[in-house]
């Protein structure tokens, strides 16, 4: 064999294990870096924490939060202990979604105004009910009483279900004691409690500056002399709402007209 080659054959697998090794061999100082011997081989960089920080929420797939965790620049905390999340603004606002306390089993919504006062409270109460409040600023909602409260869906009001405009004809002439009048068909189930207001119309002499509450009655005086007067009203049933224009004078030939009308028809919303 020829001794070149037979030289090349020998040093070629050597020289291979002897990287082997050394790669093998190579490890960490304390400073960092990686070494072989006496001689450093590569520089280790570790990575900056601010990095190390953006990158390491990506890396979590699922889980539990135990404590409390700061989300972003400090503003926002889920507190995975006490079941809620905490939201503040730059104002000092602040929102609890979830538990809203831990002296009581109250869970829903909380906003508080920048003094840090809780003046809404929308969600579960510990009464077990689900209400809204709002109270007057410096009163905590949840210990504010009634008085000290703007709006509670405890209190008993009227809702509007139903509203319109009717215009009512009156005859012309409109003799004594004849009445006009229109319906209005509904389907509440219900006799509802209303509002209704004159908003316009002919009938009272000249179309009203202004919005009259019903009922409204007007006199009618001819040469001085008082001859009676004329009224709106209206009522309801469980089907209909009605208002009507009546001509309560002795006289026997008034002037007809217009009397336009809107009105409101009402639910009460007790618990």
């Amino acid at each position: 064999m020829n001794k070149n080659r037979f030289a090349h054959v020998i040093l070629v697998p050597i020289l291979v294990i002897s990287s082997i090794i050394a790669v093998y061999m190579t490890s960490v100082d304390s400073n960092g870096k990686t070494t072989s011997g006496d001689q450093d081989v590569v520089e280790y960089v570790p990575l900056q924490t601010e990095i190390a920080n953006r990158i390491r929420p990506r890396q979590v797939g699922s889980g539990s939060t135990r404590g409390t965790q700061t989300v972003g620049y400090g503003k926002t905390k889920i507190d995975g202990s006490n079941n809620r999340i905490t939201v503040a603004n730059d104002a000092g606002n602040g929102v609890i979604v979830g538990d809203i306390s831990d002296s009581d089993s109250s869970f829903g919504i909380s906003v508080s105004d920048s003094n840090g006062v809780p003046r809404l409270l929308a969600g579960e109460y510990p009464d077990g009910n689900i209400k809204i409040k709002l109270s007057q600023p410096t009163y905590d909602v949840s210990t504010a009483t009634d008085d000290q409260l703007i709006w509670s869906s405890d209190f008993n009001m009227f809702k509007i279900v139903e509203s319109g405009v009717v215009t009512i004809t009156v005859p012309d002439p409109m003799i004594a004691d004849q009445v006009a009048s229109t319906t209005i068909t509904h389907d509440l189930g219900y006799k509802p409690a209303f509002l209704a207001y004159i908003t316009g119309g002919t009938a009272y002499g000249t179309s009203p500056d202004q919005v009259l509450m019903m009922p409204f009655s007007s006199r009618y005086v001819t040469g001085g002399v008082f001859r009676g007067f004329f009224y709106t009203d209206a009522y309801s049933t469980d089907t209909t709402f009605v208002v009507r224009h009546t001509n309560n004078t002795i006289v026997t030939d008034t002037t007809g007209g217009t009397v336009e009308i809107k009105y409101y028809l009402l639910r009460e919303t007790a618990n």
